[in-house]
């Protein structure tokens, strides 16, 4: 539960992050700008990242504070208006189905059919001219039961990493976690047999433990190395389609594993995890081979599978249903529905209950008692809560929000329920309601074998009950996992045990495009919904196609007739910025029917819902084409003198780092001049990139820098009154590395005491920079309506330094593209650049752009995730391509940006290019002098 202590927890862990200020300097009742030296543009982004850390129910609640939360003078009056807004509200958060908290407890339904998609595999060779590209380091590996791991780790040694292969048991997290780790390959599911479906529940979720749990555990002790460019692999063995194929008639406690690795990329970009299933057809060395090659290579699908040896991928492809039906749902069938007597799954039976069917509803909860008629008259949350905060008081002591609004919930869910029943009654349906916890597997058996007592038959099954606990993997518990596994997994495979397929006629399985395609603090979730599409695909080959058999992967739903559901426009414009519809309550309920009656007996994992499934997935997995170089053999590439630190003498810190003492004055850093925030030059993001890379390189001169990685503004730099301002940038070598490469700590400081960190990031440096290669174009966005010239005049505040932008050539809700030049020489300093400061810069004025033009709202960068500089050098660029990521929202854009020569090959890559978004950055909008667009 959300209250004052965890709300100032939050926002004080928040502003360390953003600021690099410890929590006991940070004074609640201190003035933001005056005594802890926030500026108006770092609150902007703190507030932006503080509302949407909020727990999902409490981010709806808050989701228009911003603007009340920036007027605040203080940490201590932040917390206090977000109390009074959010306090008692219950912490987890909102999943794909969970109500936004409406004012009216009913909303309109409405009916547009989802589109429908199914799973394609596709074969996809490897390209061999790719290299080989193994982070030399530590890599564990579980054991199997067939040698493969002995066979792997023979690779990996002669490689030139260390293989250490692990129990497949809880002793595998003794010693947890190894410091060294470069990356992680489970195989323990390779032994994993097929589970008798006669045996219950019990038994697949003990072997579980070995398998799925297992490699969770694995990857959260391991979070820290694995997180930052760490190699996963999660393997398993289901014939090389995750048993798509129809070949195995069980089911083994294995098969989650793209939901994880999915979800493993989408909270960490730079981690490459892969989903590997392999034929156990195929020798020990062959499968072996096959996964050291996608270890080997950070780029490709994520899901992929060796049927017969052959890399094949899957595919999401448009499929619509046939016209003709092959079921029609008759007057005396019995259907039952777990979850049945609210949300989506109530939905979907409103259309059955008009074939007059007998509807068995499970639910936890007994039916509620008819209302009195005081608290009947009550049809908004302003009424029902004035009227049990009345009732409180009458009944003296204090008076909890909290309580209140678990009362107006508990209402909310008894108004539902008793609603559909009726409804459904009403159409025609006969309604048996049983009170029964589907995840008790005896109870809930006992269940079904009496509706075969009492009717003599069952029809048909919608099993659509589940649990969400989203966190991230790092603070995810294993209880939580346990349950969010359980509860979705335990229900289907007592139905696996319990039914009579003989006389069964259909069996859906709900599941979610968050397993199907990985959800950032859904890894759980994800995983659970990923063995309800292998659990279905066993059932099919198991009972033969006299069953209709599916499991529907849902994007997320609108509502429900009987409830608002993430209706707010803050939620829908989420969805939208990321190319998803929201599924409609009538649309749903009618696809529903459709699969049932109208879908083709080998159609089983079916995705419904609109969104860019295939589109992502694609270009995560993208492979690049490699360019040959003529660059020498260990060139180093480095300018000829530093641009910005030239003259700068190194200096031993007391620490042992180097520093370099620099004054960045206007006179000198004329650029300053023509980058003005509230009149006062502000040291730019890019300027500040430079910087540490060439710190790093003046440090270490025998090393390549490669790139930067966790570049990040922690307090602007503002040179006040125009005034001089000293810096110290310093050096510190990581105390990890490879042979071939290690990261050098950089951080930007103020030289007084005590000194102020103002930006940090982590620099790569190596033998030799990483090829260059060419990736797949991306679908090209549309026209732009807006004029590079017009960009810089009405919109940017940037001087001539800084407009690498000549043309915008296309904008939609995807990003943007755009023809740009290098700077002009002399610019940034008297030598070259490894990163050219005003192409860096016009990187991030890239989401400047889109997020006005998209939104109304400018959006100012605080960071960058990775820059990395491809060989060899002398390829210009000439040509931008901006992709905006899911994860960006209305408080922030998140971005990947190429920038690519004449010739499409990649120059630089900039990811995870975030800059917090907000109206009251607008009125820096436009630059009064010199256009050279």
């Amino acid at each position: 539960t959300l209250d004052k202590p965890a709300l100032t927890n939050m926002l004080l862990t928040l502003v360390e992050d953003r600021t690099g200020y410890p929590q006991d300097m940070l004074g609640l009742d201190q003035n933001i700008e005056a005594d802890l030296g926030i500026d108006s543009i770092k609150r902007v982004e703190i507030v932006g990242a503080y509302l949407k850390g909020l727990p999902g129910g409490a981010a709806d609640a808050a989701a228009d504070m911003g603007e009340t939360l920036n007027a605040e003078t203080t940490l201590g009056g932040m917390i206090d208006k977000l109390a009074e807004r959010v306090s008692g509200l219950e912490g987890a958060a909102a999943g794909p189905f969970d109500k936004a908290g409406a004012e009216e407890l009913t909303a309109p339904a409405t009916g547009t059919v989802p589109p429908r998609f199914e799973m394609k595999a596709m074969a996809q060779p490897m390209p061999a001219q790719l290299p080989r590209d193994l982070p030399q380091g530590r890599y564990l590996i579980t054991r199997d039961a067939g040698g493969v791991a002995e066979e792997l780790a023979a690779l990996i040694n002669a490689a030139g990493g260390t293989a250490e292969i692990i129990p497949a048991t809880g002793d595998a997290l003794a010693d947890m976690p190894r410091d060294d780790l470069a990356g992680l390959v489970h195989l323990a599911p390779l032994a994993a047999e097929m589970a008798d479906l006669g045996t219950g529940p019990e038994n697949f979720l003990t072997q579980l433990a070995g398998t799925e749990r297992l490699a969770f555990q694995l990857v959260q002790a391991h979070a820290k190395a694995l997180a930052e460019n760490g190699r996963v692999v999660l393997a398993s063995q289901l014939g090389g389609q995750f048993g798509r194929d129809g070949a195995a008639a069980g089911i083994c406690a294995a098969g989650g594993q793209p939901g994880f690795a999915k979800s493993i990329r989408e909270e960490w970009p730079t981690c490459s995890a892969k989903a590997i299933d392999l034929d156990a057809s195929q020798p020990a060395k062959t499968r072996a081979a096959a996964l050291f090659d996608e270890l080997c290579c950070p780029f490709g699908r994520v899901e992929v599978g060796y049927p017969a040896g052959i890399r094949t991928i899957f595919c999401t492809e448009s499929v619509e249903l046939p016209d003709e039906a092959t079921l029609e749902i008759a007057p005396d069938w019995v259907i039952l529905a777990t979850g049945g007597a609210r949300g989506i799954t109530a939905e979907v039976l409103h259309p059955i209950a008009a074939s007059g069917a007998t509807l068995v509803l499970v639910g936890r909860a007994a039916l509620p008692d008819a209302e009195p008629p005081e608290l009947a008259a009550c049809t908004t949350v302003a009424d029902l809560r004035r009227h049990l905060l009345a009732q409180a008081k009458q009944h003296g002591g204090p008076v909890k929000p909290a309580d209140i609004d678990r009362q107006i919930s508990a209402i909310a869910r008894n108004r539902e329920i008793a609603a559909n029943i009726a409804e459904f009654q009403a159409a025609g349906a006969r309604v048996d309601y049983r009170a029964v916890d589907a995840a008790d597997s005896t109870a809930f058996a006992s269940l079904i074998a009496d509706i075969y007592t009492t009717y003599g038959r069952l029809d048909g099954v919608l099993h659509g009950a589940g649990v969400i606990e989203d966190k991230k993997i790092i603070d995810k518990t294993m209880d939580s996992w346990d349950r969010v596994v359980a509860t979705k997994l335990s229900p289907a495979l007592t139905f696996a045990q319990a039914l009579k397929p003989e006389g069964l006629k259909f069996f859906a399985l709900f599941a979610s495009v968050a397993g199907r395609y990985g959800n950032s603090g859904q890894s759980d979730y994800a995983v659970a919904n990923e063995l309800m599409n292998r659990l279905a695909w066993a059932l099919k080959a198991r009972w033969g196609a006299d069953v209709n058999v599916m499991s529907l992967n849902w994007g997320p739903w609108l509502g429900t007739r009987r409830g608002a559901g993430m209706v707010s426009d803050e939620t829908r414009r989420k969805f939208e910025a990321k190319g998803v519809a929201l599924v409609e309550p009538l649309g749903g309920g009618q696809a529903t029917l459709g699969e049932i009656m109208r879908s083709p007996r080998d159609s089983v994992e079916v995705i419904l819902g609109q969104g860019p499934w295939e589109r992502h997935e694609s270009e995560i997995g993208a492979f690049p084409e490699i360019v040959e170089t003529d660059a020498p053999e260990g060139a180093v590439n480095l300018p000829a003198q530093p641009a910005l630190l030239a003259g700068c003498q190194p200096a031993i810190t007391p620490r042992g780092g180097t520093a370099y003492r620099r004054t960045l004055d206007l006179a000198r850093d004329t650029y300053l001049d023509e980058h003005r925030l509230d009149g006062m030059p502000v040291l730019p993001l890019a300027v500040a990139l430079e910087l540490v890379a060439e710190a790093a390189a003046l440090t270490f001169p025998d090393w390549v820098v490669q790139g930067v990685n966790s570049h990040r503004m922690l307090s602007g730099i503002r040179l006040e009154d125009d005034t001089p301002y000293d810096v110290d940038i310093i050096v510190t070598a990581s105390e990890h590395g490879h042979a071939d490469a290690f990261a050098a700590k950089v951080e930007i400081r103020s030289t007084g005491k005590p000194a102020r960190v103002h930006y940090r990031a982590n620099v790569v440096l190596g033998d030799r920079l990483q090829p260059a290669y060419t990736l797949p174009p991306a679908s090209a966005p549309a026209p732009a309506a807006l004029s590079a010239y017009d960009a810089y005049r009405n919109l940017l505040f940037h001087g001539p330094a800084y407009q690498g932008m000549t043309r915008l050539s296309g904008l939609d809700e995807t990003g943007l593209s755009a023809e740009i030049k290098p700077s002009d020489a002399g610019s940034f300093g008297p030598g070259g650049w490894y990163f050219d400061p005003g192409l860096t810069d016009t990187a991030a004025q890239m989401n400047w752009v889109w997020s006005h033009e998209r939104r109304g709202k400018a959006a100012l960068p605080n960071s960058i995730e990775s820059v990395r500089r491809l060989a060899p050098e002398g390829r210009v660029p000439l040509r931008l391509d901006m992709r905006i990521r899911p994860e960006s929202d209305a408080e922030r854009v998140v971005s990947d940006i190429f920038l690519l020569d004449a010739e499409g090959r990649t120059v630089t890559v900039i990811e995870g290019l975030e800059s917090t978004s907000n109206e009251t950055l607008n009125r820096f909008c436009g630059w009064a002098g010199k256009i050279v667009a």
